[in-house]
């Protein structure tokens, strides 16, 4: 099995499962190479930015991964989703 099906099966398993801030560690589960890193998924669920995509951001955030930052904050503004990014970052936001 490849790491793109095997990729592919996670975020299928993912998507028909129902959203619980405990199903962040299937996003940053490590499946080996050719995978999205967590810098990636977070990157990813914030240029869509859907209900869903907002709370699965959350739950990666609260699960407090090491991540780069530096990475990730150059993205927003090319989505135009700085606000949106911001306010994810904010404790309580």
């Amino acid at each position: 099995m490849t790491a793109t099906t095997l990729g592919a099966l996670a975020a299928n398993r993912y998507r028909s499962a129902p959203r619980l801030t405990l199903d962040a560690g299937l996003l940053l589960a490590d499946f080996g190479p050719g995978l999205e890193t967590v810098e990636d998924v977070i990157v990813h669920e914030l240029m869509a930015s859907r209900f869903q995509d907002l709370g699965d951001i959350e739950a990666i955030l609260a699960s407090k991964p090491e991540f780069d930052e530096a990475y990730v904050e150059r993205w927003p503004e090319c989505w135009n989703v700085t606000a949106t990014w911001r306010q994810l970052r904010t404790p309580g936001g």
